[in-house]
């Protein structure tokens, strides 16, 4: 996400106020486990978009001992891609984990490959909204902008996207959540990631997915205005 390179530049505002965002705290869910690997059916990634208003307040940037809020960073368009291999490699990781069948890809370091090349019987991607977070560096004061604690919210409309019937076939709302307690390298990133990722668990515990991994017949959706597709 195209923000996250921001924050050192808000994090230069001293004595700046700004408030909070407000974070959608969710409880973390158990995934479901795929009944038999080789009867599941074969997925791939194909990618994530973030979608909002220009100019909405996503980062507030906290500093010092106190955590005092001292800028903020804003979505500078209304929909961007969400490029980082993070997302992607935590979306592989958690339906790997899961035991589903999950084609590894390179990402945005494919060269050739069309990932709508790819053999697979669906394609999943995400449309992300509503992506806030809070992020204190504590030793700010002493030029350290690279280990801190936060929180972040998102919310993901997952798409799954039928290679035979070549449409959208499903769709689920999951929110993603993550907070760090202890200061670590990289906070902003980790809050991204963990937050994405916590939206898998919940596509990989909705049961009506579950049913489509596992063989249930699938008919084409209404588009709707938040589809990823062109």
């Amino acid at each position: 996400m195209k923000i996250w390179a921001a924050i050192a530049a808000i994090a230069a505002l001293v004595g700046a106020c700004a408030p909070m965002q407000e974070i959608e705290r969710v409880p973390d869910v158990d995934p479901k486990m795929a009944e038999a690997f080789a009867s599941t059916k074969s997925i791939v990634y194909e990618r994530a978009i973030v979608r909002g208003e220009r100019g909405d307040s996503t980062v507030t940037v906290q500093a010092g001992l106190a955590c005092v809020p001292h800028g903020q960073a804003h979505a500078r368009s209304g929909q961007y891609a969400a490029t980082d291999q993070e997302y992607e490699n935590a979306f592989q990781e958690e339906f790997a984990r899961a035991g589903y069948r999950i084609a590894r890809t390179v990402g945005s370091g494919d060269l050739f490959t069309d990932k709508k090349d790819i053999a697979a019987d669906f394609r999943i991607a995400g449309v992300v909204t509503r992506p806030k977070m809070n992020v204190c560096f504590p030793l700010a004061g002493f030029g350290n902008f690279s280990t801190g604690t936060g929180e972040a919210s998102l919310t993901v409309e997952w798409q799954v996207y039928s290679n035979t019937q070549r449409a959208v076939v499903y769709t689920s709302v999951q929110k993603g959540y993550a907070k760090i307690a202890s200061s670590r390298p990289d906070p902003s990133r980790e809050l991204w990631r963990e937050a994405f990722a916590r939206a898998v668990r919940g596509l990989l515990a909705d049961e009506k997915f579950i049913e489509i991994m596992n063989g249930a017949q699938t008919a084409p959706i209404v588009s709707r205005s938040s589809s990823t597709r062109g």
